[in-house]
């Protein structure tokens, strides 16, 4: 019963790192097309989520839904995305599992949502617990060739919350990803 608790967290966590891939694949043209003036950053509220965060910019939102292989449960996720430089997107997802995840399993999946992000190429600079009251939390830090992906991945209940920022070298302010991430907060 264990195993298959662990298979399906896997399952999941395999799913919402599709998800990411794909949303990261689909905004990159968008990005391209990112002003590079001064922007005024915006809360947002996700209602799904029950949290907020600032954006630099008028983020999109996307909505999908995933059928878990071998069975009749859904994740959902909700992205926003938005840019204001060509190539540096901020980006917040928020997957709801179709089942709490137990305190005991919070870190190990949020430690296997990030190995998969480093799978997709790269090497990881640093993954660290940060102290959070509301949340089980990892900073991470991973680096391919002149790509920068940098954010926090979170677990409460039965909800993975990614705030992070993918950016150029040349175009990443340590300044704005901190602004960015320190403007997230649970409602």
């Amino acid at each position: 019963m264990n195993q298959q608790k662990t298979i399906k967290n896997s399952s999941i966590t395999t799913i919402i790192f599709s998800a990411l891939l794909l949303i990261l694949s689909i905004f990159k043209t968008y990005s391209l097309q990112a002003s590079e003036e001064s922007s005024t950053w915006r809360e947002y509220h996700s209602i799904n989520g029950n949290c907020k965060i600032a954006f630099p910019d008028i983020p999109k939102h996307m909505k999908e839904k995933f059928l878990l292989p071998q069975s009749k449960a859904m994740v959902t996720y909700d992205a926003y995305i938005s840019a204001i430089k060509p190539q540096t997107v901020y980006m917040m997802l928020i997957a709801v599992y179709p089942h709490k995840i137990k305190a005991s399993q919070e870190e190990m999946s949020i430690e296997s949502f990030i190995s998969g992000l480093v799978q997709r190429g790269g090497k990881l600079i640093f993954a660290n617990s940060i102290n959070t009251k509301k949340a089980t939390a990892m900073e991470f830090f991973i680096q391919n060739e002149n790509v920068f992906f940098k954010g926090i991945a979170m677990m409460k209940n039965n909800k993975l919350y990614l705030i992070a920022v993918e950016s150029i070298d040349d175009q990443y302010e340590d300044g704005l990803y901190h602004h960015f991430v320190e403007s997230f907060s649970f409602l």
